[in-house]
């Protein structure tokens, strides 16, 4: 989850630390919080373990943080299944269609499987998703609303 409290550039300086220095947006922590109940549903319905997942920051910080190109929210990968890798991906927003399908193929081409969580209010980007899964047909859809009980907090978005 993004931070709130972060260090400055001088005790990254000052400490030789190996992390991406970015800034704190608040409007993000709704977002972050989806993403980790989205995890903690996925690790409670799939037979793996906390070390099977990757989160974006980690992506990130193994791409050297050089290039801000597209990265899904995580990543988790099954070690009986070939070690196929398989991404995670929470909609709460609609973004243009372009840039939603150039993400879709992304992962498409990346990653054996695509999970997209998406609120029952963002229509669009659902129609948009079903849209693609002719040409992306590794695209699964989940109502987000549908996962917010299993993992027992039943807080809504």
């Amino acid at each position: 989850m993004a931070g709130i409290y972060q260090a400055t550039r001088k005790a990254q300086k000052l400490f030789e630390l190996d992390t991406y220095m970015g800034t704190i947006r608040l409007d993000q922590a709704v977002h972050d919080m989806a993403v980790v109940d989205v995890y903690l549903y996925l690790k409670e319905k799939l037979p793996l373990s906390s070390d099977s997942f990757t989160s974006e920051k980690e992506i990130r910080h193994k791409e050297g943080f050089i290039t801000r190109s597209h990265a899904p929210d995580f990543l988790y990968e099954f070690s009986d299944k070939k070690g196929e890798t398989f991404c995670v991906e929470v909609e709460l927003s609609q973004k243009a269609k372009e840039r939603l399908e150039s993400n879709v193929k992304d992962n498409y081409i990346k990653y054996a499987g695509q999970k997209w969580f998406v609120p029952a209010s963002n229509k669009r980007v659902r129609i948009w998703l079903e849209e693609f899964k002719e040409t992306y047909p590794n695209i699964e859809i989940i109502v987000l609303e549908k996962i917010m009980g299993v993992i027992g907090n039943g807080r809504s978005l």
